[in-house]
């Protein structure tokens, strides 16, 4: 924990260290889990894994270790057997909310796992995991990956290692990306570029608004007057990029208005934002 979080810049709190004899026993307590890949793996000589990515695969705890430990016949060797891990952990998160595990539930895999299972969780903290389900949306939870922007591999004295970009040692560069990563704004992970067109013929309007959002956090990349054309009345706001979802969701509360979709997007105004704000008041 603290040699992880010493990496991250993050203050860990809790920790379940599970071995292999543990991990096919919590897949076939559930009944077998769904995992698919995001890459092929044909590892046929040392664990019999052989997948297809982007097909959902039943397994079994057996084949979950195999999976697991899988780094042969992959296109990123450990980073692949990471990804894949992951890939274990969703599949068992998400059969454990299909089957609505109670806190008994819980406590009796804990205690079938037994010495193979090492945990800092109290008793009281599985009763909230427990209604986890209740609280969190896992839909919107995201993996942030260090590979390949802020890691690489590398040999010291002669021995392979995963090492990170900026030096051996220097985490600096890593500490700054997760804590921007984990900022609760999502304009901090998402970054989103904006736009400010002025479409009527008060001058001056886009210079205004951009001042406005920019004293509540935004970044405006582009103020300007929109090109001659037809344009809807008052404040129209278009978004480009569905991945930035949560930034959407800040300017459709702050204006109270639903954005509209690149396909709504004026012909005469480029799609190069990721958000797009026409004002024609």
């Amino acid at each position: 924990m603290d040699a992880v979080g010493s990496i991250l810049g993050v203050d860990i709190q809790y920790f379940a260290h599970l071995n292999w004899g543990s991990l096919a026993s919590i897949v076939d307590i559930l009944g077998g889990i769904t995992v698919t890949l995001d890459e092929d793996i044909s590892d046929y000589y040392y664990t019999k894994a052989v997948y297809k990515a982007g097909v959902p695969y039943e397994i079994n705890g057996a084949e979950a270790v195999g999976l697991a430990r899988a780094r042969h016949g992959t296109s990123g060797g450990d980073f692949s057997r990471g990804a894949s891990q992951q890939k274990i952990i969703v599949g068992i998160k998400d059969k454990i909310l299909e089957k609505k595990l109670s806190l008994t539930d819980i406590l009796g895999l804990i205690n079938t796992l037994g010495d193979n299972l090492r945990t800092n969780f109290s008793v009281s903290e599985l009763k909230t995991i427990a209604h986890m389900p209740e609280i969190l949306d896992f839909d919107v939870m995201r993996q942030i990956s260090l590979y390949p922007d802020y890691m690489t591999t590398g040999e010291l004295n002669g021995i392979s290692y995963v090492l990170p970009r900026a030096g051996v040692g220097n985490y600096t560069t890593i500490k700054a990306y997760v804590a921007k990563q984990l900022s609760s704004d999502p304009r901090d992970y998402e970054e989103p570029t904006i736009a400010i067109y002025n479409a009527s013929d008060t001058a001056g309007l886009a210079a205004n608004e951009k001042t406005k959002l920019e004293s509540k956090g935004y970044t405006i990349n582009l103020v300007d007057n929109a090109p001659e054309g037809e344009y809807k009345e008052g404040t129209t706001i278009y978004s480009i990029n569905p991945t930035k979802a949560g930034t959407k969701h800040m300017l459709e509360e702050d204006y109270s208005i639903t954005t509209l979709t690149k396909d709504d997007l004026p012909t005469t105004i480029a799609p190069n934002y990721d958000f797009i704000i026409i004002l024609n008041n």
